[in-house]
């Protein structure tokens, strides 16, 4: 059976890979080009998500290459507390499973902070990072990248987070809004109860995280990613 590479007549765009599998609109570059936000100018109020509701997106993902990515980015997200944006630029060298640590370089206001993982979450994010060799995909290529021909190795865009997320969730059966930024309350909302002087570098503010020792000023609000870790570990009930 042939394909043939038709395009789009009005955004003179593959509508085939070159595989000659039909390419999801979402890849599309013109998926939302002239749309505007259907939420624009709405607000919702935060409906955290309980560990139960996260492990079952995490169990809906599938269990091939994108499954794994996608498990590993839910939990970065999630157990991390990063924004979409940050968690889509990173790369391998910003990740040193062996001590926990997630090096966010560029978050907001463009100020750098180190971010304790735990041990389970390490775990999910290693697989990833072992299937992620397996694809030869490179250093250059960020951590959580598209995994299919031609566009192998290019950074994921948020939308496609936003889209797999509501997906996910009607898989899985949630009734909730489940978006990036809900997970962040999630993570948020399980700490809270085990708030220390380890953890409280986490619940203040937007951060969400652990202030750089670097930053002018600030070093005396940088804490032991090793408290850090144990405040985590015990929030998802971890030994």
């Amino acid at each position: 059976m042939f394909f043939h590479h038709h395009r789009s007549a009005r955004t003179a765009e593959p509508i085939f890979d070159r595989r000659g599998y039909y390419r999801s609109p979402v890849t599309l570059p013109s998926y939302r080009m002239g749309k505007p936000s259907a939420t624009r100018g709405r607000k919702f109020p935060p409906e955290p998500l309980t560990s139960e509701e996260v492990w079952a997106l995490v169990d809906v993902c599938g269990r091939g290459p994108a499954g794994r990515r996608n498990r590993a980015l839910i939990m970065i997200m999630w157990r991390a507390g990063l924004r979409v944006s940050e968690a889509l630029a990173l790369y391998p060298k910003d990740v040193d499973l062996e001590r926990g640590q997630i090096a966010v370089l560029h978050g907001k206001g463009d100020r750098a902070r180190v971010i304790a993982l735990d041990p389970g979450a390490c775990a999910i994010v290693e697989r990833w990072m072992t299937e992620r060799r397996g694809l030869e995909l490179g250093s250059r290529s960020p951590l959580f990248c598209v995994i299919s021909r031609p566009t192998l190795g290019q950074p994921l865009a948020s939308s496609y987070v936003r889209e797999l997320l509501h997906k996910l969730a009607l898989k899985a059966g949630i009734e909730k809004r489940v978006h990036p930024h809900g997970l962040r309350h999630s993570y948020a909302t399980y700490l809270a109860p085990h708030d220390s002087d380890d953890a409280r570098p986490f619940l203040a503010g937007d951060d969400g995280a652990v202030l750089a020792p670097s930053e002018p000023g600030r070093g005396a609000r940088a804490h032991s990613i090793a408290g850090l870790a144990r405040s985590r570990r015990t929030a998802f009930g971890q030994p």
